[in-house]
């Protein structure tokens, strides 16, 4: 599994403080165009704002630049497992990773050894760099549970 240490998403701490958190979430204050959001707009203007490209997105999670294309155009539906390494990959803020959960209708359940540490990596990653992507895969791998993205496609990227 590539770590892609290489490629590094700036924690929330370090970047120009937000004082408008419709702007932050939504990219708009306009009710009609934040009720018609969509992930893949969401997702498009999350990558933008951080600085990140689709081929750099696709080096942290492991998985196709086409894939992260799609995702963005809103010709695939992203799957759960890939929204959560999205979300950690991208260091997203707790609320931009709860509207893009919304969007996709996606929920995390809360009573399986899997999801403590998936919550915890989500809970953190804007604000630590020890609640990587990366770290969260070794995290699941160590107790067995089921990855993220599978080693096989990892190393394939």
């Amino acid at each position: 599994m590539n770590d892609n240490r290489l490629i590094r998403v700036p924690l929330y701490t370090e970047r120009k403080e937000v004082t408008d958190f419709d702007m932050y979430i939504y990219g708009t204050k306009n009710e009609d165009e934040k009720a018609h959001d969509s992930f893949g707009k969401a997702l498009k203007r999350y990558a933008d704002d951080i600085g990140v490209n689709t081929r750099e997105i696709a080096r942290l999670i492991g998985i196709s630049k086409s894939s992260v294309s799609y995702y963005f155009n809103g010709e695939r539906q992203v799957g759960f497992n890939t929204l959560i390494a999205l979300c950690l990959a991208l260091r997203l803020h707790p609320l931009r990773t709860e509207h893009l959960f919304e969007l996709t209708h996606f929920e995390i359940r809360k009573s399986e050894p899997r999801y403590y540490i998936i919550r915890e990596y989500l809970s953190g990653c804007a604000y630590d760099e020890k609640f990587s992507f990366y770290n969260c895969q070794m995290r699941l791998k160590k107790y067995h549970l089921e990855l993220l993205v599978s080693d096989k496609e990892g190393e394939t990227q």
